[in-house]
C-alpha cells in the first residue's frame, strides 16, 4: 500500500563542483605515506601497504628538495607547482614515472627477491631496459610540439598572494618575475621567480613593510637600476639598499633608526646621454694623466653591460 504525500516546496540549486584543496607539507607527507593505496593492481597495492614514497626519514627531505629546486613554492600553507614544476611532469611524459606504481612494482620484486623467488640479475637487467626505453621516449617527446590546451599556466597564475614583483624585472622592462621565499645558513631570503639564468636577482627578506615598500620602488641613484636589501648581521649596522650591479655601480641607500629610508648621497654628476643605451652618463676620474669623462653607468669590465666608450671632458692630447 502507498500514501499520497504533498509536495509543499522544491527548488533547483546550481552549484559548481570545488576542486581538491593544494597540499600542504603535512597532507603531501600523508599522501606520500599511503600513495600505495591510489594503485589499481592489487598485488602491487599489497606490496606498497607499508612501503609508500620514501621513508619516514627522507619524505620532508624530499619535499625540501622541490622547493629548492623550484618545481614548488609555499603560497603560505598550500604547495604550489611552479611552471618549471608542470614542464618537468609535461617533459617525462610517462604514467610509470609520475605515479606510485613504479615504486609497487620495485617493493614487489624485491620482496619476491627476499623470498629467492626473483634473480637480482633479472631485475637489474629490467631496471636497464626500463630506462633506456623511458629515455628514448622523452626524447622523443621533447622533440614533439605542444598539443592544443597542453600549454603551461603563466607565471602570474601560479603566484603566491602577497609576494613581491623582482625589482630587477622591473627595471629591466622583463614581465612575469615574482620574488620567492628561500631558506639559508644565515636566515630566509627571496630570489626572482625566473631563475638565475635568466634574471637571478637575489635579496635579504624585509623585516616590515617600509623595507619592502622600499626594496619594491626604490632605484639605484646613480645608474636608476634595481636595488637589493641588505639587512647586516653586527649590531648597530642600519639596513641598506644596494644596487644589484655593484662593484660596477656603488650606489646604495641606508635606513635610518626610524627605519625610514635616507635621501640618497654622494649622487655622482650626471652628463649626456649615452650614445648606446642612452642612459644619462656619470662623471668618472681624474684619471692618473689627470683627464675625466662622462661614462655610462651600465658598462660592465666583462663586457655584459653597455660596452660604450667614454665622452672625455678634457680630451687627452695626442
Amino acid at each position: 500500500m502507498q500514501d499520497a504525500v504533498e509536495t509543499r516546496q522544491a527548488d533547483t540549486l546550481t552549484k559548481h563542483t570545488k576542486a581538491p584543496p593544494r597540499h600542504s607539507d603535512a597532507t603531501l607527507l600523508g599522501a606520500m605515506e599511503t600513495a600505495g593505496k591510489t594503485i589499481d593492481d592489487e598485488e602491487l597495492r599489497l606490496a606498497m601497504k607499508d612501503a609508500g614514497l620514501g621513508t619516514p626519514a627522507t619524505r620532508a627531505a624530499i619535499i625540501e628538495t622541490l622547493l629548492t629546486r623550484e618545481y614548488v613554492v609555499r603560497d603560505k600553507r598550500a604547495l604550489v607547482a611552479t611552471p618549471k614544476g608542470l614542464a618537468l611532469v609535461r617533459t617525462l611524459n610517462s604514467p610509470l614515472l609520475t605515479s606510485a606504481e613504479l615504486t609497487g612494482q620495485w617493493e614487489q620484486k624485491l620482496a619476491r627477491m627476499a623470498r629467492n623467488e626473483y634473480a637480482c640479475e633479472t631485475f637489474m637487467g629490467e631496471v636497464r631496459g626500463m630506462v633506456d626505453t623511458l629515455v628514448a621516449q622523452i626524447a622523443r617527446s621533447a622533440l614533439e610540439p605542444p598539443t592544443h590546451g597542453g600549454d603551461l599556466p603563466k607565471t602570474a597564475a601560479l603566484r603566491p598572494a602577497g609576494s613581491l614583483d623582482c625589482p630587477k624585472c622591473l627595471a629591466e622592462g622583463r614581465a612575469g618575475g615574482f620574488l620567492s621565499e628561500r631558506a639559508g645558513a644565515k636566515g630566509k631570503f627571496l630570489v626572482c621567480s625566473t631563475g638565475k639564468d635568466l634574471c637571478g636577482f637575489l635579496t635579504d627578506k624585509p623585516k616590515n613593510a617600509r623595507q619592502r615598500k622600499a626594496l619594491q620602488e626604490t632605484r639605484c641613484p646613480i645608474c636608476q637600476g634595481a636595488m637589493r636589501l641588505r639587512l647586516p648581521q653586527e649590531k648597530g649596522k642600519q639596513p641598506l639598499l644596494s644596487c644589484c650591479a655593484y662593484p660596477n655601480c656603488q650606489g646604495v641607500r641606508w635606513f635610518n633608526g626610524k627605519g625610514t629610508l635616507e635621501k640618497a648621497q654622494i649622487v655622482p654628476e650626471t652628463g649626456p646621454p649615452c650614445p648606446t643605451c642612452s642612459t644619462p652618463t656619470v662623471k668618472r676620474g681624474p684619471t692618473k694623466a689627470g683627464h675625466a669623462f662622462w661614462s655610462c653607468p651600465r658598462w660592465r669590465r666583462d663586457g655584459s653591460g653597455c660596452q660604450s666608450t667614454p665622452i672625455w671632458i678634457n680630451a687627452p692630447g695626442p
